[in-house]
């Protein structure tokens, strides 16, 4: 499984790579030397790398930047491992701090019909977010109509 794993980062990264470097006109191999380095260096990971623009970034530069490494190790230091996945989970953070989040949300796996009805006509403007994304990717508002025909399509999409 995990040479699987190894193997998808790896494909992931080559798609990435050569996609900046098509967009940037920049060598594939350098930009791929370049990411090995921030990685090893750096802890930076390749949505990082490209999203992030840590490419851009001098070397004196890189060393203050939050990479995924540093970010594990801050966590670490400053956090019960047991608390951190409350973090993690955007359903349960929602959940426990709702007292103080002044937002309407729903969860979409977990929700019931009159849950999203109710939802649907007190919003003029959904703002959907993918559980499974990062760094506000996936990310997308949708604008409500308050037609029949259109909440049966949003339930049904979500």
């Amino acid at each position: 499984m995990r040479a699987k794993q190894v193997f998808n980062y790896l494909s992931k990264c080559n798609r990435r790579i050569k996609e900046l470097a098509k967009a940037n006109r920049e060598g594939y191999f350098s930009i791929w030397f370049d990411y090995i380095s921030a990685f090893v260096s750096h802890g930076c990971l390749i949505d990082h790398y490209v999203d992030g623009r840590f490419y851009m970034y001098r070397r004196n530069v890189r060393k203050r930047i939050m990479t995924y490494r540093r970010l594990c190790e801050f966590i670490r230091i400053c956090n019960k491992p047991e608390e951190v996945k409350l973090l993690n989970n955007k359903t349960e953070f929602n959940r426990k701090f709702s007292k103080w989040i002044s937002r309407k949300w729903l969860h979409s796996t977990e929700m019931s019909r009159n849950q999203f009805e109710n939802l649907y006509n007190h919003c003029d403007r959904l703002i959907v977010k993918p559980l499974d994304k990062c760094e506000g990717k996936g990310i997308y508002a949708l604008d409500l109509k308050h037609t029949e025909e259109e909440c049966n399509q949003v339930y049904e999409e979500f």
